[in-house]
């Protein structure tokens, strides 16, 4: 059984709506999780989310780890 981890993820702005449970909740994923694997777990619009991780500004790529947490936010367009 592979090891797991947990995270906190907290949606901002508009992207709270792909959160029924609440905008900050914890998660139990597989200890090799990357970002876009919350991602393509709530069907986020990729190109619209722009992500930080512990305060810092990550990518999708960005490999997580036990008590990490994710902020997710919308990117705005527009001028």
């Amino acid at each position: 059984m592979p090891k797991l981890i947990t995270v906190s993820v907290k949606s901002h702005g508009w992207l709270s709506k792909y959160f029924p449970q609440g905008d900050t909740q914890s998660m139990l994923l597989p200890e090799d999780s990357q970002v876009k694997d919350i991602v393509e777990r709530f069907s986020l619009p990729v190109e619209a989310t722009s992500v930080i991780v512990n305060g810092k500004k990550s990518v999708l790529e960005q490999p997580l780890k036990d008590g990490d947490f994710v902020s997710l936010y919308p990117i705005v367009f527009g001028g």
